[in-house]
């Protein structure tokens, strides 16, 4: 056997010992992914009943909790189990949405859950497949995640309040009249007015037709409700307090009946 012979030789055996280890490492690679679960992510998807709801990566719906008013999960025990909370794990984010808006809170278990604009998120039991939303308004507290609600529902001291799409309390003032804001210079530093866009997006427990804008003396815009106009107020420094509720007697909250 020649040298030229022998570099042929072992060039071959080195070519199929090269192939031999490529087809093991495809096989390997196929049996890991048969393993693989893929990580929670978060997506936006277009949904028939609601528009553009929030969901996991493999499209099932996720939910705002009414309880929840502080940020907090307020969800335990047998509750979890209907409504086990949503943890992100993949970092990955649509670009529609604000990586900003989303939190990471400790539950009462020591577990992880993770918050968009301060509600913690949650699935529901009993979807069984992408698509299901049969969580939407059950025992009136639990609520389609969105990302564009102009009010929510939270609970506040035992009743069902009106609050901004970031939890925080909204109020009505009596010294208004319909469509109008008596409300101006330093009484609107104390009560800023509530806009979060002409577009009113609710929960589906709300009608739409109760809701409004108006344009205020200084050609801003302001949200209404039944025709009064709708406010903050700054002494409210954390979601899910109410501490403008009464005051001067003409300051209050707006419950869902």
């Amino acid at each position: 056997m020649n040298y030229l012979n022998v570099r042929r030789i072992t060039s071959r055996k080195g070519i199929l010992f090269l192939l031999a280890a490529l087809i093991m490492l495809t096989v390997s690679c196929s049996d890991d992914d048969e393993n693989v679960v893929a990580l929670p992510g978060i997506q936006l998807k277009n949904n028939t009943s609601f528009g553009q709801i929030l969901t996991d990566s493999k499209g099932m719906s996720l939910y705002f909790f009414a309880n929840d008013a502080d940020g907090n999960s307020s969800c335990n025990g047998p509750c979890a189990s209907t409504w086990p909370p949503f943890l992100l794990e993949d970092t990955a984010i649509p670009a529609a949405l604000s990586p900003a808006d989303f939190g990471e809170i400790t539950r009462a278990d020591g577990k992880k859950q993770t918050t968009y604009k301060g509600w913690p998120l949650y699935y529901f039991s009993s979807d069984a497949k992408e698509g299901d939303i049969l969580g939407d308004g059950v025992g009136g507290n639990w609520f389609i995640a969105k990302p564009d609600y102009t009010l929510m529902l939270a609970k506040i001291n035992t009743q069902l309040v009106f609050v901004g799409s970031r939890g925080k309390t909204v109020y009505t003032f009596d010294n208004d009249t319909e469509n109008v804001s008596n409300c101006n210079g330093g009484c609107a530093t104390t009560w800023p007015p509530y806009f979060y866009g002409e577009n009113i997006i609710l929960p589906s427990t709300l009608n739409k037709n109760n809701f409004g804008t108006l344009t205020r003396a200084d050609g801003t815009k302001q949200n209404t409700y039944l025709g009064k106009a709708l406010y903050l107020f700054k002494d409210d420094t954390s979601r899910g307090t109410a501490s403008g509720d009464g005051v001067g007697g003409v300051w209050h909250i707006i419950t869902k009946n």
